[in-house]
């Protein structure tokens, strides 16, 4: 450490060190981030192609368990060697800046939302991983907002990994994976579920139903990440 550090102690950038810019990252990591556009689909918040016509991406035409979705970044590659470190390499300092951009996108959004609950890793991969980079990412932006943060449901099936599979065997894997935790019942709040990235947004689906199931009135959903709309 030198002697400026030492007495002028700025915060260092997570991913590479240098001195932070914005959200707790430098410049130069930022500007390597796509932040997700105005265009998007209106229910699960996939950025569109200019050329797209409708305002529901092919994935939700045909509806969803969930009633609204929103990304901050676009999931890239530089950000999917970001997402690796947090979410497998134990680089939980990240989720300081990722929960701050969150908690930025959630106050523009602004749905109408009573609780944040995290998708839950089951218990054999949390033993495994040490942590839940959802659970994560839901406390800082629970801080951030003000709103309580409940573990309202479970993930009671060890599915493989859905980064492995197509997506028809997405949506298949996550069949009966959650169960509301405790007695089974959520009461009648409006949700706001909180993940890393949103792909297909099967594991979103399965767990907003079950949370309805257990007597949610709405479920919205956050994520750090979204593929782009195919």
């Amino acid at each position: 450490m030198s002697i400026l550090d030492a007495l002028y102690p700025y915060k260092r950038c997570p991913l590479c060190g240098r001195y932070a810019y914005k959200y707790g990252l430098c410049k130069n990591c930022l500007d390597e981030m796509e932040f997700v556009g105005d265009n998007i689909c209106k229910i699960c918040g996939k950025p569109l192609s200019d050329d797209y016509a409708q305002d529901l991406c092919p994935d939700c035409i045909g509806g969803r368990n969930f009633d609204g979705a929103r990304s901050v970044l676009v999931y890239n590659e530089r950000l999917h060697d970001s997402v690796y470190l947090f979410k497998y390499k134990g680089k939980v300092d990240l989720a300081e800046p990722f929960g701050e951009m969150m908690a930025e996108v959630l106050k523009a959004w602004n749905p109408p939302v009573d609780i944040i609950t995290p998708i839950p890793l089951h218990r054999e991969r949390l033993k495994e991983r040490g942590y839940n980079q959802a659970y994560l990412l839901a406390r800082v932006v629970s801080r951030l907002i003000g709103l309580p943060l409940e573990e309202t449901i479970v993930r009671v099936k060890h599915t493989d990994a859905q980064a492995k599979l197509d997506k028809v065997r997405r949506f298949e894997n996550m069949l009966g994976a959650f169960s509301v935790r405790g007695e089974g019942d959520i009461g009648c709040h409006n949700v706001l579920l909180i993940d890393d990235v949103f792909t297909t947004g099967a594991t979103a689906d399965a767990a907003s139903c079950i949370l309805k199931a257990g007597g949610a009135q709405r479920v919205y959903v956050l994520t750090l990440a979204t593929g782009r709309n195919t």
